[in-house]
C-alpha cells in the first residue's frame, strides 16, 4: 500500500511562514524603490512572494504571505482617507490582489500535494524493488540450502528454476531442462500413471504429489515423493508452481521389507491394546513366577502403582485370610505348566475388600515357556445377588408353607373364636366360668394376630389397594404411636411437603409402621429418638444399596424410618427379614414382625433396605412406585 507522506520534502514550517514575511518585506521595498508609477504601481513583486510562499509552504504560508501584502499595499501604497480607499480603481485592484494570492495559494497547495504524492509513489516503488529483489535472494538462499531437490514451473508448467540439490541429482542444469524437459527423467513405466494423478490438480490449480520412480545422474532409478503448490495472482488463477522433490527410495525399500512384519505387529498390538483397555483385571509374569505387568483397569482397581503390583506385591491387595490359599494355588498350577481358577478377596482403592475370580493361562511362544497371563473379575455384585436369589427362594418357600398353615390354622380358629363367642353370651360376668371362656378368648386373639403375620409374610392376606398418600398415613399412625411406645420414645414426622401417592393397602401400610416402631423401641430400652420422613424421589437405576438389587428407573415414595438405638451387627442385619429370626430370649418374641414387613413391601411393588451400625441406630428405607394425583 502506498503511503502518502505529505511532509516528507516540506521546510520547517516556522521558515516557511518567515519566507512569507521576508518576501512581504522584499516586496514592499521594491514598490517602495520603484514609485508609485500613477498611484496603482505594479503588484507584481507583491504576487512573486505569495507565489514562493504557496510553492513552498502550501496553504497556510501562501494565505499569510497574501493577507500582509494585500495589507502593506493597502496601507502604504494607494491613497485612502482613513480606512477608506479614495480611488475605486485601487479598491478593486488590493481586492482582486487578495482574491488571486488565495487562488494561487490553494493551486499551489493541490500542486504541492500532488508532488509529494507522486514522490511518495516513486519512494514506494523503490522500497517494493528492493524488497522483492531481498526476498527473490533470500528464496534463492533458502532453497540452495535445502539438501532436497526444489524447482518453480511456469503458468504452462516448463521449468524456469531449480537449485543445485536438482542438477547434482539429475546431472541436468536448467538450461537442459528447457531444452529437453524433465517429463524423460521418469521411468517409463510411470509415467501414464502421474499425468493421469496430476492433471486435475493441475487444471483446477490445487496442491498435489505423486511418488515416481526418477533417473538419478549415474541413470539409477530411485524413488522419489514429489509435492507442487500453485502462486496464484488475485483472481485466483494459477501463474506459477513450486514444488520439492525428496529422494524416499531408502524408506520406501525399508518399509516394504518390513510391511509384512508390520501388520502382523500392528494386527497383535491391536488385538493387545483391545483386550488392555477392556474394564476386566489383566496381569502377566514372567518365566520366574514374578508378576510383571497389570493393565490399567487392575491399577484403576486397586488404586496402586504398577511399581507397587510388580513381583510380589499385588499379594499385598489380597485379603489376609486368602493369601495364603491364592498363593499356593498359583505356585502348583505354575509348576505343572497348566491352568488355574481361583476365588480370593482383593481390596479396591477405596479400602473394600471386593471378591474377585482370577483365572490364568499359561504363554507359550514358540515352544518355549514364556510365564503366565490372566484376568480376573470383581463378581461380588454376582455372588451376592446369588446369596438374595437363594434367600428369596427360601422365603418363598417359607412363606408358602407358612402361608398354607396360617390359612387351615386361621379356619380353625374362626371356630374355636366363634364359638367362644356364643359360650360367653350364656355365662354371666361374675360367673368363674366366663373368665376361663375370656381367657381363651384372649388366647384366640393373639393367635388370629400371629395367623395374620404369617398370611402378610406368606402373601396370601386379603389385601384391598387403594390410592394412599404416604406422608397423611404415616401422620396418622404417629398419633398413636406414643401409647404404645411409651414416653421415653421422641416421635419426629417430616416430609417434603409433596403428596406422597401410592398404591397400597392402608391396614397393611399402618402394620409396616408399627411393626417398624417397635422394633425401634426394642432397640432402644432407654429411650431416643424415632423419626419418619417422607419424600417423592426420582430414581435413576442404580443401586439403593448393598444388600439389595437395583429399582427401576423411575419416581418413587421415600419412607425412612430412622431410630437412634444400639444399632445391629453386619451378621444380624443379614438375617433381620428371616421369618422367626429373633435376638430377644425364647418366648419373648416370634420372630416375625421384621418379616412380615418385608412380605408387605414386597406385596405392595415396592423395595426395603437397612443401613445399622452397632451404637449408630438403625435406618430402615421403603421405596413404593409413585402413582401421581388421586384418580
Amino acid at each position: 500500500m502506498i503511503v502518502l507522506r505529505l511532509t516528507s520534502n516540506r521546510l520547517p514550517a516556522s521558515l516557511v511562514y518567515v519566507v512569507a514575511v521576508a518576501g512581504t518585506a522584499v516586496a514592499a521595498l521594491i514598490r517602495h524603490f520603484v514609485g508609485d508609477l500613477g498611484g496603482r504601481g505594479p503588484l507584481g513583486p507583491f504576487f512573486l512572494a505569495v507565489l514562493l510562499s504557496g510553492w513552498l509552504g502550501g496553504w497556510w504560508p501562501g494565505l499569510l504571505a497574501t493577507v500582509l501584502c494585500t495589507a502593506v499595499t493597502a496601507v502604504f501604497f494607494v491613497e485612502r482617507t482613513g480606512f477608506v480607499i479614495c480611488d475605486i480603481g485601487d479598491g478593486i485592484a488590493v481586492a482582486l490582489f487578495f482574491v488571486f494570492g488565495a487562488l494561487t495559494s490553494w493551486l499551489c497547495e493541490v500542486s504541492r500535494r500532488r508532488r509529494l504524492r507522486l514522490q511518495a509513489q516513486e519512494q514506494d516503488l523503490l522500497i517494493g524493488r528492493a524488497q522483492l529483489q531481498e526476498s527473490e535472494e533470500r528464496y534463492r538462499l533458502l532453497t540452495e540450502a535445502q539438501p532436497g531437490m526444489v524447482f518453480t514451473l511456469r503458468a504452462d508448467h516448463t521449468v524456469d528454476y531449480v537449485n543445485s540439490a536438482w542438477v547434482a541429482f539429475t546431472g541436468r542444469t536448467l538450461q537442459q531442462l528447457e531444452n529437453d524437459g524433465w517429463r524423460d527423467l521418469i521411468h517409463a513405466d510411470d509415467r501414464a500413471a502421474m499425468i493421469a494423478t496430476i492433471s486435475a490438480p493441475l487444471e483446477r490449480g490445487e496442491p498435489h504429489e505423486v511418488q515416481v520412480r526418477f533417473r538419478r545422474y549415474d541413470g539409477m532409478y530411485r524413488r522419489v515423493l514429489t509435492r507442487v503448490v500453485p502462486v496464484k495472482d488475485a483472481t485466483g488463477k494459477a501463474v506459477k508452481w513450486i514444488g520439492t522433490t525428496t529422494d524416499i527410495h531408502d524408506l520406501w525399500v525399508a518399509r516394504e521389507g518390513l510391511r509384512e512384519s508390520a501388520v502382523r505387529l500392528q494386527e497383535s498390538e491391536k488385538k493387545f491394546s483391545t483386550v488392555a483397555s477392556v474394564p476386566v483385571l489383566i496381569w502377566s509374569s514372567g518365566p520366574d513366577k514374578e508378576c510383571d505387568w497389570f493393565n490399567d483397569a487392575w491399577l484403576t482397581f486397586t488404586g496402586r502403582q504398577i511399581e507397587q503390583e510388580i513381583g510380589d506385591g499385588w499379594l499385598d491387595g489380597v485379603h489376609p485370610e486368602d493369601r495364603q490359599r491364592c498363593l499356593d494355588t498359583y505356585v502348583r498350577a505354575f509348576d505343572a505348566r497348566e491352568p488355574f481358577a481361583m476365588e480370593f478377596r482383593l481390596r479396591r482403592h477405596d479400602g473394600q475388600f471386593r471378591q474377585v475370580v482370577d483365572e490364568g493361562v499359561p504363554r507359550i511362544v514358540d515352544g518355549a515357556f514364556r510365564g503366565y497371563i490372566g484376568s480376573a473379575l470383581d463378581v461380588t455384585e454376582q455372588r451376592l445377588l446369588e446369596d438374595q436369589l437363594s434367600q428369596a427362594r427360601t422365603m418363598e418357600a417359607v412363606g408358602l408353607l407358612a402361608g398354607g398353615v396360617a390359612h387351615n390354622f386361621n379356619n380353625m380358629l374362626t371356630i374355636i373364636n366363634g364359638y367362644t363367642d356364643l359360650m360367653l353370651a350364656r355365662f354371666a360376668i361374675e360367673d368363674p366360668t366366663r373368665q376361663d371362656l375370656e381367657a381363651v378368648r384372649v388366647a384366640g386373639e393373639r393367635a388370629a394376630l400371629l395367623t395374620n403375620q404369617l398370611l402378610a409374610f406368606g402373601r396370601r392376606q386379603m389385601r384391598q389397594p387403594t390410592i394412599v398418600d404416604v406422608g397423611a398415613v404415616v401422620e396418622e399412625s404417629a398419633q398413636a404411636l406414643p401409647g404404645v411406645l411409651g414416653r421415653r420414645v421422641e416421635i419426629s414426622v417430616t416430609s417434603d411437603q409433596r403428596p406422597a401417592r401410592t398404591k397400597a393397602d392402608p391396614n397393611q401400610l399402618r402394620q409396616v409402621l408399627l411393626n417398624l416402631a417397635i422394633n425401634a423401641q426394642e432397640a432402644m430400652p432407654r429411650g431416643g429418638r424415632l423419626t419418619f420422613h417422607t419424600s417423592v424421589v426420582d430414581f435413576d437405576g442404580t443401586s439403593t444399596g448393598g444388600n439389595h438389587p437395583s429399582l427401576p428407573a423411575g419416581r418413587y415414595v421415600r419412607l425412612s424410618v430412622d431410630d437412634t438405638g444400639d444399632g445391629m451387627t453386619p451378621d444380624v442385619k443379614a438375617r433381620i427379614f428371616d421369618p422367626f429370626f429373633t435376638t430377644k430370649e425364647f418366648g419373648k418374641g416370634s420372630g416375625l414382625g421384621l418379616a412380615v414387613v418385608h412380605g408387605i413391601v414386597l406385596q405392595s411393588g415396592g423395595h426395603i433396605d437397612v443401613t445399622s451400625e452397632p451404637g449408630r441406630g438403625t435406618t430402615f428405607v421403603i421405596f413404593f412406585p409413585y402413582v401421581g394425583d388421586l384418580a
